[in-house]
């Protein structure tokens, strides 16, 4: 039979012998195709009495009677359909044949196709309609056909995915994204699509820089500012990158203003960041209130729906940061600073920095909580959670003090201990075992440049402690000892006798001994450490008058009551602060130490196991 026939589109159904029972449920694209261009390819049926069955071709069928329905069959289908008649025996054979040998266009053809269809003065709305696409769809076609031709060709070689060849659409840089794709192909982490739109935009202002944050992208296209969309992600590029940097410019000289009616000697929106040694003036930290708690939360809610005002935006600032009396505004200033590049970036604000030449308002007695600056801890407010101010607790500098001279007590003991400093020496690279490189440290720190961590004033602190002196004599005594090159140590060291590599062994891992907090939030645990080490550090530590006098008046009454009782405490809170200490330092009894120097109290169990083996001797 396999004849052509024009066949009235009543007279078609469908077939069960269609091969294909699967997919091919979206029709619109044919549908539209059909309607602008006309049916391309004939539809394959077997006689069925008196209509025919569409042995192929059933997605065809279904977009012809969706044409007819909405009146838009075109005029030379209307009289009858071109179909292929096929006898029953071959009906199947045929089926399979379309439906397996058929390939689907590939993208590259696709993309060529629009753009001829665009170079020969076609609009992407018309080429929407002809396909049966959304405009959005034939934008991205086209944005994809302006790709370097390498790419492309990489592309349709199977080399590149076609997720890859779309980040690379975000720029029209077609140099740029040869070399990106060199330096990258093969690699599974750097050619990620989200990895190769995030370094195509290094180079570019995008939606996300500080700049678009502070003033708001809105705000930026009210003013005239143009846009490049990436139309396969939210991406955005700004284009017009002078005229952002001038109204990041005015909205930093407005939040001048309103910090300079707030009081501050002066306001700077220009100039480095500050480097952590400028002079300021320390403000303190106040509880919040709860309508203050509610104003921060709405302020953060909108910043992220909107762009905040200037006012709202120092508002912020100020709930989130400390509070300063009106002289130490008066006689320091702010420097607002908007990092767009590098760590950190953003808009920082740094209050109370004093020029050159300026000094600091005179300390009043009545400002003595201006120690307590950062006596602080996390409350649960509702569902939020805020830092308050706690009164009369040390502040996180006064505990790090405290943890500085106990490791220097700690290093001392272990420096002459060589059992102790093998044992925390072998746990320390054995936690590699369970961590892997690179995890966390615990008390030793190996493979550093400089002996020590903490620095400055903490570990001046270390060094002038009884006990820092202890372990310079014995660190004076292996220098001696030690040959005059490091290049000799590893013969030197294998010639000596393992009592003197043990004993050496133990000053090494003494000096790498680190147990003060970098953080609040950080805790190397000095205390644990002490009690592991078998170290007492009641036994060492004592209160001191210098020690006294570097706490707030709260903080040392608060420690004598700790230590004596509130009624031999009472007296000191009438006493001036410069008094304060040596009124206080001979109440304290004999091994009292801190609570931040305390071991946390043991459960019976522990302690009378502990006190039987120290009977038989085992625990030393």
């Amino acid at each position: 039979m396999n004849q052509i026939q024009t066949i009235p589109l009543s007279k078609l159904k469908a077939s069960k012998l269609n091969v294909r029972k699967t997919g091919g449920k979206a029709i619109e694209e044919l549908a539209a195709s059909i309607r602008a261009t006309g049916l391309q390819q004939n539809l394959g049926v077997i006689p069925d009495g008196t209509s025919f069955g569409v042995v192929f071709g059933g997605r065809r069928l279904r977009a012809l009677q969706q044409l007819h329905k909405a009146g838009d069959l075109p005029h030379d289908l209307v009289l009858g359909i071109p179909c292929r008649v096929l006898a029953a025996e071959e009906a199947q054979e045929a089926s399979l044949a379309e439906n397996t040998i058929r390939e689907a266009m590939n993208p590259l053809d696709q993309f060529a196709a629009f753009q001829a269809l665009v170079d020969e003065g076609k609009d992407t709305a018309e080429v929407a309609a002809r396909f049966g696409v959304t405009e959005t769809v034939v934008k991205q076609r086209l944005r994809l056909a302006r790709v370097s031709p390498k790419l492309l060709q990489a592309y349709g070689a199977g080399e590149m995915r076609l997720e890859q060849l779309q980040a690379y659409a975000l720029t029209d840089d077609q140099e740029r994204q040869e070399a990106h794709w060199k330096r990258v192909r093969g690699n599974d982490w750097g050619s990620r699509p989200e990895e190769i739109r995030r370094e195509l935009l290094r180079e570019e202002v995008s939606g996300s820089d500080p700049r678009v944050e502070l003033v708001g992208l809105q705000t930026y296209i009210d003013a005239g500012g143009e846009l490049r969309r990436d139309l396969f992600s939210d991406a955005v590029v700004v284009l017009d990158v002078p005229l952002l940097d001038r109204l990041a410019g005015e909205y930093l000289e407005q939040m001048a203003e309103v910090l300079r009616a707030d009081g501050w000697g002066w306001v700077e929106t220009s100039g480095e960041r500050p480097d952590h040694t400028t002079p300021r003036i320390e403000g303190t930290y106040e509880e919040s209130t709860d309508e203050e708690i509610a104003e921060l939360d709405r302020l953060e809610e909108e910043a992220e729906a909107r762009c905040l005002t200037p006012a709202e935006r120092v508002r912020l600032q100020t709930l989130e940061g400390r509070v300063y009396t009106a002289e130490q505004k008066a006689a320091s200033g702010v420097r607002l600073q908007l990092v767009t590049s590098g760590y950190g970036q953003g808009l920082c604000m740094y209050a109370g920095l004093l020029r050159d030449g300026q000094e600091a308002p005179p300390a009043e007695e009545e400002q003595e909580g201006q120690g307590e600056q950062e006596d602080r801890q996390t409350v649960q407010v509702g569902t939020h959670e805020r830092t308050v101010k706690v009164p009369g607790q040390p502040s996180f500098a006064a505990i790090q003090r405290l943890q500085a001279e106990a490791t220097a007590i700690v290093q001392a003991e272990v420096a002459t201990s060589p059992h102790i400093a093998m044992a925390l020496l072998v746990a320390r690279l054995a936690a590699d075992i369970y961590q892997g490189y690179g995890g966390p440290r615990r008390w030793l720190y190996i493979g550093r440049e400089v002996s020590g961590r903490a620095a400055g004033p903490l570990r001046q602190v270390m060094e002038e402690s009884p006990a820092g002196e202890r372990l310079a004599k014995i660190e004076a005594h292996w220098r001696k000892q030690l040959p005059n090159k490091a290049a000799d140590l590893p013969r030197w060291a294998v010639e000596q006798p393992p009592q003197t590599l043990q004993a050496l062994l133990a000053f090494l891992v003494a000096r790498e001994i680190d147990a003060v907090d970098f953080s609040p939030g950080a805790k190397d645990g000095v205390v644990e450490l002490a009690d592991v080490a078998a170290v007492d550090l009641a036994a060492d530590w004592v209160p001191t008058e210098e020690w006294l006098g570097t706490l707030p008046k709260p903080v040392i009454v608060a420690m004598v009551t700790d230590a004596a009782g509130p009624k031999k405490a009472e007296p000191l809170a009438k006493l001036k602060k410069d008094e304060l200490p040596a009124a206080a330092l001979p109440l304290f009894p004999d091994r009292w130490l801190p609570p931040a120097l305390r071991a946390p109290e043991k459960p019976r169990k522990e302690k009378a196991a502990r006190g039987k083996a120290a009977a038989a001797g085992d625990v030393a």
